[in-house]
């Protein structure tokens, strides 16, 4: 059987749902999918509210921990068939994941730019998928 050698690695990531995939041509394949459990943003709390905002900035860096922790070993997996990893998903999440460099430091020089998009998770890799075939 052929195998292509230009995979394009994706992560859909927002600050609920993260999902993995590869791109190979004309085909998607979402890989895994991850969700947080990190609640939403509270207007709650009066004095409490920067405990809140602590809290909520734990459970989200452990969650970006976690979501670089699925990709890191399944995109390495395909060692040097990955050409790129395309970092995507709504509002600001996917450039805090990257700021931080949770990614391994090989899929980080792959990286192409972060593109937005509406979802994150399973139905982001394939809109991803969407939006990056029409480049």
């Amino acid at each position: 059987m052929l195998q292509s050698n230009d995979l394009v690695a994706v992560i859909s990531i927002d600050s609920e749902e993260c999902g993995v995939g590869i791109i190979d041509g004309d085909h998607v394949f979402p890989l895994k999918t991850i969700t947080s459990g990190v609640p939403g943003k509270s207007s709650k709390g009066g004095s409490s509210a920067r405990r809140y905002e602590l809290n909520r900035k734990a459970g989200l860096n452990g969650f970006f921990h976690r979501a670089a922790e699925l990709a890191n070993p399944t995109f390495l997996a395909y060692g040097d068939r990955i050409k790129q990893v395309v970092v995507s998903g709504p509002g600001f999440t996917k450039g805090t994941f990257l700021e931080k460099e949770y990614l391994d430091y090989r899929l980080r020089a792959k990286l192409a730019p972060t593109v937005d998009i509406e979802y994150a998770g399973t139905d982001g890799v394939y809109q991803t998928f969407n939006i990056w075939k029409s480049f």
